[in-house]
């Protein structure tokens, strides 16, 4: 789950790119209504989130797995 530092990027047709959002790696974990969001090191961060668990407890599926990257998009960092 965590990057690993290289001095050049790879190149050729078999790489892609995509833009490094800083935030938190995150887990979620979605059981009927149910979801714990877990961070990488498996600390429960459900009661940070309640507002990602009640949009993940939405999506109509029942049992699911979600792995992402939590960031707040357009907010100036504190401090």
């Amino acid at each position: 789950m965590l990057a690993t530092l290289a001095s050049t990027l790879p190149t050729g047709e078999a790489w892609t790119y995509e833009v490094k959002w800083d935030g938190y790696r995150t887990l979620a974990l979605k059981d009927g209504p149910r979801v714990t969001l877990f961070s990488r090191n498996l600390t429960d961060a459900t009661r940070q989130y309640p507002t990602i668990a009640r949009a993940l407890a939405s999506v109509p599926v029942r049992i699911a797995v979600f792995d992402g990257e939590l960031v707040a998009v357009g907010h100036s960092p504190v401090g």
